[in-house]
């Protein structure tokens, strides 16, 4: 399997929900950034599986009625994969809904996902999530 299988493949274990495998993708010693400003960010790089389940992916099986990403466009070089996604889903505390930009950039080594940085419409992401914001201020 080469880099680019292995991170469509990650993005198919996320469309499915199929998270053990997606876990069993990522090398022991990942790190993972989220966007500053995310909501989903505490400022802090995270390191190993667990870390990214906890502080991400059971986060958002919560927060979200539904939640998808979308693959648009892959480029890959060597070890790093970038791929330009969209995020599509309804929160589920505030009803509203999302449809915003990011980009990821993946790192792989010896088939193993290594690092992971995202960049995101941040500000969408927070307006969508969060129940004080005034839903006239949306894009």
């Amino acid at each position: 399997m080469n880099t680019l299988d292995t991170i469509k493949i990650a993005y198919h274990h996320l469309a499915e929900g199929t998270i053990s495998e997606l876990l069993a993708l990522f090398d022991p010693a990942i790190t993972w950034n989220e966007a500053e400003s995310s909501p989903y960010s505490n400022g802090q790089q995270w390191h190993g599986a667990a870390s990214i389940k906890q502080n991400l992916l059971d986060r958002i099986s919560v927060d979200w009625q539904t939640f998808s990403i979308r693959p648009l466009r892959f480029y890959a070089s060597n070890e790093t994969i970038v791929a330009e996604v969209r995020y599509i889903g309804i929160h589920r505390r505030t009803g509203r809904r999302i449809d915003a930009q990011a980009c990821h950039i993946w790192g792989v080594h010896g088939g193993r996902i290594v690092s992971f940085q995202q960049y995101a419409d941040t500000w969408t992401l927070r307006t969508v999530t969060d129940a004080s914001a005034d839903r006239d201020e949306q894009r």
